[in-house]
């Protein structure tokens, strides 16, 4: 039942979009990885367990040892093409998130008032016939499961004290005015407010469907860009601005607006900046994000989708991270796929971690002898134990040492995890396209 649910809830959200498609392939990575498996313990019955070191010292020491490492040389690994982003935090975690669609909190009746208040907040309207709901009623029909039924036609599971009404969604079409909720979570984690439709810049797609990335065709792209600034000033809509200074106000300002209270330890981080053509005077950015937690980013891309061993499709990649659309200076229109999952009481808080260094050369020593990877990036993230695991419950993260590498023999990404807690190593590819 919550795999169904699981997939209808994508398809009421895509409703007339194309979803990617994963290729399970994993037959074709063994000859990149050694054949010596890594043990899941904890660090304290780890192998590694004498590697580990106090946090402080592993974010201090982290660009050091990224830069004794390109100068050390590795037969397998070339840095010539690397990039590195420091971490810089104060507490890490054994991180566990509610995903669960079911709500907490908040009754019918009191999550439908706030729908509306938030409908008010980032849309600046809140025409009750554009507001849709599904339900765990099972009432509404005879698979117990009702997809976007009309809250005006249902005034009194609306008002009722129940607590099943899970999803909120505001649909007009006419204005362009689109949002989604979902009712375990603080803030709504898709919303278009339409101005995109104003500035002649022709897209198929209406709200309900539309994400920044369906509006860049290659011949709207200048550039991608992975850093957090290139030195250049862009003409937006309403001002100019860098590259950091509509990052700066993503990550801070604008934040602390989308998650509220949240804010205190989720904030927006952002993976990589695209920018578009208007016209000929004109610039937007576009940007893939991700939440981090307390400092310290989540996968971006954490997906049932997701193959442990397999293969994915860089395009697959990209539609599962969070996106956001900035047409002028300190102007969210859109922003889509970014939910802040509730923290639940297991999480752990660690006090040691597996250095920079030593998951450089655990991985170094997983990847086969006798093929050159170019390291593209390397970072330290939240993620799954277990990357095979699917997001439904109650899901564990942990930080990971995470390397981004090109293999030259078959043309692949490989993402190689180390977990920065036990030294365990995970890994998939994943192909450009």
């Amino acid at each position: 039942m919550k795999k169904l649910i699981a997939i209808l809830i994508l398809s009421a959200m895509l409703t007339g979009c194309a979803v990617g498609s994963n290729e399970n392939n994993s037959s074709g990575i063994s000859s990149s990885i050694s054949e010596e498996e890594s043990s899941p313990e904890e660090i304290t019955d780890s192998i590694y367990a004498d590697y580990a070191k106090d946090i402080k010292s592993v974010c201090d020491n982290a660009v050091r040892e990224f830069e004794d490492a390109k100068n050390k040389g590795y037969d397998n690994i070339d840095f010539s093409d690397s990039s590195f982003r420091a971490p810089s935090f104060k507490q890490c975690y054994k991180l566990c998130l509610d995903t669960k669609y079911i709500p907490l909190h908040l009754t019918n009746n009191e999550a439908y008032d706030k729908f509306k208040e938030l409908c008010n907040e980032y849309l600046g309207e809140c025409e009750e016939e554009s507001i849709y709901l599904t339900s765990f009623n099972k009432n509404l029909a005879p698979n117990e499961f009702e997809m976007s039924i009309k809250a005006t036609e249902h005034k009194e599971l609306v008002k009722s004290s129940e607590k099943d009404i899970y999803i909120f969604q505001y649909v007009n079409n006419e204005n362009n005015k689109y949002m989604w909720w979902n009712t375990k979570n603080v803030s709504p984690h898709w919303i278009v407010d339409g101005e995109i439709f104003e500035t002649g810049i022709e897209t198929n797609k209406n709200a309900q469907c539309l994400i920044p990335s369906s509006l860049l065709p290659d011949d709207k792209v200048i550039k991608h860009y992975n850093g957090k600034d290139d030195g250049k000033v862009y003409n937006l809509t309403s001002g100019k601005s860098t590259i950091k200074e509509a990052v700066d106000y993503l990550e801070n300002e604008y934040s602390k607006i989308l998650l509220k209270e949240s804010a205190e330890y989720y904030s927006l981080y952002v993976w990589k900046t695209t920018v578009g053509d208007i016209d000929e005077e004109k610039q937007f950015f576009s940007f893939n994000t991700t939440l981090s937690y307390k400092g310290i980013p989540i996968e971006p891309h954490m997906s049932r989708l997701i193959i442990y061993g397999g293969t994915i499709s860089s395009s697959d990649k990209l539609k599962k991270m969070g996106q956001t659309l900035m047409l002028g200076k300190d102007n969210v229109d859109v922003i889509s796929n970014q939910i802040a999952y509730p923290i639940t009481n297991n999480t752990i808080e660690l006090t040691k971690l597996i250095p920079f260094e030593k998951a450089m050369n655990i991985a170094s020593e997983k990847l086969s002898e006798g093929t050159v990877f170019t390291l593209c990036e390397a970072d330290l993230i939240y993620s799954k134990v277990q990357l095979d695991t699917p997001i439904d419950g109650e899901t564990t993260l942990c930080p990971h040492w995470r390397f981004n590498f090109f293999n030259p023999n078959d043309n692949k990404y490989l993402f190689a995890y180390v977990n920065a807690a036990n030294g365990q190593f995970d890994y998939f590819t994943y192909t450009e396209g």
